[in-house]
């Protein structure tokens, strides 16, 4: 169910993918309520632990997400602390664009799924 919902965002972000700026505020939307549930499941599934097929192919729907996202533009939205002293979930803010960049190193420096099992890659 999980991977399904991923799919259901992912195509939703191709949508706003390639929009202007103006163009693209439900994207913003989606990644103020998606983005800080999708992180956690993106560092879960990245660690060197988790080797299992669906694992990658859900942290792959992840970084499509991801990429979509921010492919042209960083989603807005107010940088800094807002009144509360809470930090702002907008990705032009330093502090939660990082945890996105490590789960990319995490995935970088993790082996293939296929590496695990000893088997044949796929398709090649």
């Amino acid at each position: 169910r999980v991977h399904n919902a991923l799919l259901a965002v992912r195509k939703i972000c191709k949508r706003y993918e390639y929009k202007s700026r103006e163009q693209r505020g439900p994207l913003n939307e989606i990644v103020v309520q998606s983005f800080p549930l999708l992180l956690p499941l993106a560092q879960r599934l990245s660690r060197p632990d988790q080797h299992s097929l669906e694992a990658a192919l859900m942290l792959k729907q992840i970084l499509k997400i991801f990429w979509s996202s921010t492919q042209f533009y960083l989603p807005g939205g107010t940088d800094g602390k807002d009144g509360e002293g809470n930090v702002s979930p907008a990705l032009t803010n330093p502090i939660v664009l990082q945890p996105w960049f490590d789960v990319l190193t995490a995935v970088l420096a993790k082996p293939l799924p296929e590496a695990d099992t000893g088997l044949e890659p796929r398709g090649q």
